[in-house]
């Protein structure tokens, strides 16, 4: 993902983020009831009548078809509904350098995010707050939503993205806001697969 810093001869090649939307997201729909509107109540943890790891055990999605729904919506919901009306499906699409094939860029993300922190400093207090209280719930369903066991690129470009908004969004509260409830940061433990663990320790 472009905005993370990389290294100039990193041990492991660089891998591109293949675009698997059907369709753009939808901005006019609420990122926290997007699964509803799509008829998935059961893919929002809190929401769902049972627990959605067990929906999927009992009626399990092709995967293809879940990369394609979670790609739109915790990827590109996410940043419609935490940039505003900054947020431009076509800025986080590119095409390959390799192939012609659409793939995810964020290399606008870093100016974008400091533009929408700039307008929400400058709002009233209870303006920034339910903000702030609405980024940490959004962050909080994307780490509880995001499946371990599908295309590795996918599901680390949504969780780099989810931890970058996190972190940007969490340290322009802290001063002014010390009692909201954090942004958490869950991609670590238990996410990683074992092949990517192998990868990572082959690499040494």
């Amino acid at each position: 993902m472009d905005h993370l810093p990389v290294p100039q001869d990193p041990i492991l090649p660089l891998s591109e983020v293949p675009y698997l939307c059907i369709a753009p997201y939808d901005i006019t729909v609420p990122f926290l009831t997007y699964p509803r509107s799509k008829g998935k109540p059961w893919m929002v943890p809190d929401m769902g009548q049972v627990p959605h790891e067990q929906h999927e055990k009992l009626f399990p999605s092709p995967v293809s078809e879940l990369e394609c729904f979670l790609q739109t919506w915790l990827f590109f919901g996410l940043l419609a509904e935490l940039l505003g009306t900054l947020y431009d499906h076509d800025t986080f699409v590119v095409k390959s350098a390799h192939d012609g094939d659409p793939i995810l860029s964020t290399k606008e993300l870093q100016a974008l995010i400091e533009k929408r922190i700039a307008w929400i400093v400058i709002q009233e207090n209870t303006t920034q707050k339910q903000f702030y209280e609405h980024t940490g719930k959004c962050i909080d369903i994307t780490w509880k939503a995001l499946r371990v066991d599908f295309n590795s690129t996918v599901k680390y470009s949504i969780a780099s993205v989810a931890e970058f908004l996190a972190s940007a969004i969490s340290k322009a509260h802290l001063t002014a806001f010390p009692g909201v409830v954090r942004c958490q940061k869950p991609f670590a433990k238990g996410f990683y697969t074992q092949e990517i663990k192998d990868r990572m320790v082959g690499a040494h």
